[in-house]
């Protein structure tokens, strides 16, 4: 499977709505690039991941894994429902998740996907230390810096 393709599928209407950029990081992630922040699209074993990566300052990037944060407190149950009963095939499964996350993020967070931050500020506030920074990774630094922001 090629991911990149996956996440360009998935995410068409966010990507042309928003004016997103499609940048990859590597096989297993995907940036979806807005003003000033991506959207970093990622999978693994524990599934797929969605983390933001908000520009801190020149050449400066935080990370925050927000999807458990997006799973309860943004989705519906009928995003939810697309999951589902994929095959036991890892690609099926990273598709199913796929159709949850492209669903839930295109029509429940548009607020995000336009850079808006106000999200961001009463997220700290509300549990500070379930969403503090992350380190990026290596590949993830390098697409960041790549970006002609």
């Amino acid at each position: 499977m090629n991911f990149k393709e996956e996440v360009e599928r998935s995410f068409h209407e966010a990507i042309l709505g928003h004016q997103l950029r499609v940048r990859t990081v590597d096989q297993s992630e995907v940036l979806l690039v807005g003003k000033r922040f991506a959207l970093s699209i990622s999978h693994g074993r524990d599934g797929v991941e969605i983390g933001y990566v908000e520009v801190v300052g020149d050449g400066k990037y935080s990370f925050l894994s927000i999807t458990r944060f997006l799973g309860v407190l943004r989705f519906l149950p009928e995003d939810r429902a697309l999951f589902g009963a994929p095959g036991g095939t890892v690609d099926e499964q990273i598709r199913a998740s796929l159709r949850v996350i492209s669903s839930g993020v295109t029509n429940r967070c548009s607020d995000i996907l336009e850079g808006e931050k106000s999200w961001l500020d009463s997220l700290r506030k509300k549990d500070p230390a379930a969403y503090k920074g992350e380190a990026l990774s290596v590949p993830l630094l390098a697409a960041m810096s790549s970006i002609n922001w």
